[in-house]
């Protein structure tokens, strides 16, 4: 049996490493870490995405219900039913539409919707990254790389 080991030993000395085998290692070491960043970002984001969804939904509730009761809807169709007396007093309706907007629940709703929109951009620039760095993956797997 030590025969059979010595001969095993022997011969894994005497072969030669294939040419570029250490820069493909390297590179694949490289791939691998940034593979794992993305996906390090994109579940970061993701729990970000999923947690301004949660906020924001309650909010915009809150909002259309602010809205309802502080009477903003219904100076926001007077133009629609008589637009004279809108035309004939407009510097005194808008302030009326200003004063009645709920600006506090406006803001938040409002902040909420960008951490959305923006957490959603990131995550699908992260994805496009992700995909094409598991896309370039798959092709070194296939040529033999």
């Amino acid at each position: 049996m030590d025969n059979n080991f010595t001969k095993l030993r022997e011969n894994s000395f005497d072969s030669e490493l294939p040419p570029g085998l250490f820069d493909k290692v390297m590179l694949r070491i490289e791939r691998e870490e940034k593979i794992s960043a993305v996906k390090r970002r994109l579940a970061g984001f993701s729990v970000i995405f999923i947690a301004a969804l949660a906020i924001s939904l309650p909010l915009w509730l809150d909002l259309f219900t602010e809205l309802n009761q502080s009477g903003f809807i219904q100076y926001l169709m007077l133009p629609f039913y008589d637009l004279r007396a809108v035309a004939v007093s407009w510097q005194d309706f808008s302030l009326s539409l200003l004063e009645t907007l709920p600006m506090i629940i406006l803001t938040f709703s409002l902040s909420g919707l960008f951490v959305l929109l923006f957490s959603l951009r990131l995550m699908a620039k992260y994805f496009q990254i992700f995909k094409n760095l598991t896309k370039s993956q798959f092709n070194d797997q296939q040529y033999g790389y």
